[in-house]
């Protein structure tokens, strides 16, 4: 027995006796199938696995299969949707400051605030482009450390005041949503390469119908008719919602359960946006009370984590099912 095995073995002690009887030989044959050449120590990412999942048969009474369950390759199509998302906001924001160019308006804004506008809003863009481009290519880390920086650079944006609305509070999300993707690609850092997952034209058809969904509000800007504008948005958005679908239902069964708990949860970030401004009348708000505080902690945070808290349900108390038959 090798020493990696040894505290591997040790680490286990966390599920009750009876489960490690029945199923700690799988378990750690599938930590050391895991392991790098000539590692000692179990990986930080494992530890914290092997422990959430032992606390939870200690606590639930239901053998919660396993070290992985496909939760990896899972966060690793859940960041890449995030990336995308997260490049294709920007840009559609962009068609804000484009349909200036083309109003009459003598109160349109002028042109070098166009213009740093649009620069912001590309180089935001870029840097998530780049993340999703390194998640594809397998480049891990390098894809964690681009999020960090790309998620600094839309974090200090958000110090600066965006008309009488500070804009922490009009995009707050992203001061949740980008921690959530940064924790997403650290954990898919041994997961599988997303062509691997859903195949290229699966990958394709996420990004394909990402750009679509999310560009589809941008055409409001750029078309002054209402029907016009209907009738080229909505065939976008149903275009981009069914190739983002399809594109997700490539994986295999076992990365599908928690693949819907995480991108729940991202759903829920982005969702609390818009119920945080109906809630606090964002359109009037110049100053930032502790109510309007708590309702963003509310909106942004709290519904959030109970989402996701009742998607991951059906997964942590599956019942009796082996090891093998989960994976």
């Amino acid at each position: 027995m090798t020493a990696l095995e040894t505290r591997y073995r040790r680490l286990l002690a966390i599920y009750p006796a009876g489960h490690r009887h029945e199923y700690g030989d799988e378990m750690v044959g599938v930590l050391m199938s895991g392991a790098r050449p000539g590692q000692r120590r179990p990986s930080l990412p494992d530890i914290a696995d092997v422990l959430r999942n032992g606390l939870i048969v200690r606590l639930l009474g239901a053998p919660s299969a396993g070290p992985d369950l496909g939760r990896r390759d899972a966060a690793v199509v859940a960041a890449l949707f995030g990336s995308f998302v997260l490049a294709v906001v920007p840009l559609r924001r962009i068609a804000w400051p484009m349909s200036w160019l083309a109003s009459a308006d003598e109160h349109s804004f002028p042109g070098a605030y166009m213009v740093v506008q649009s620069t912001d809003l590309l180089l935001r863009s870029l840097g998530w482009i780049l993340v999703a481009a390194a998640l594809t290519l397998g480049w891990r880390w390098i894809a964690v450390a681009l999020a960090v920086l790309a998620g600094l650079l839309e974090i200090s944006v958000l110090a600066f005041a965006d008309g009488g609305t500070p804009r922490w509070l009009a995009s707050g999300w992203l001061l949740v949503a980008v921690p959530a993707l940064v924790g997403l690609l650290a954990y898919a850092t041994r997961g599988r390469r997303p062509a691997r997952i859903l195949g290229r034209r699966g990958v394709t058809r996420l990004s394909t119908g990402v750009f679509l969904a999310g560009m589809s509000g941008g055409v409001s800007y750029l078309v002054a008719l209402d029907g016009v504008r209907s009738a080229v948005s909505v065939p976008l958005f149903l275009a981009g919602v069914f190739l983002t679908g399809s594109a997700l239902w490539r994986a295999d069964a076992e990365v599908r359960p928690a693949l819907g708990v995480m991108l729940a949860g991202l759903a829920a970030i982005a969702a609390g946006q818009p119920l945080l401004e109906d809630a606090v009348d964002m359109s009037a708000r110049s100053t930032v009370t502790s109510g309007v505080a708590g309702s963003a902690a509310f909106y942004l945070l709290a519904l959030p984590a109970v989402i996701t808290a009742l998607a991951t349900l059906p997964l942590i108390w599956p019942g009796r099912r082996t090891l093998a038959r989960s994976r």
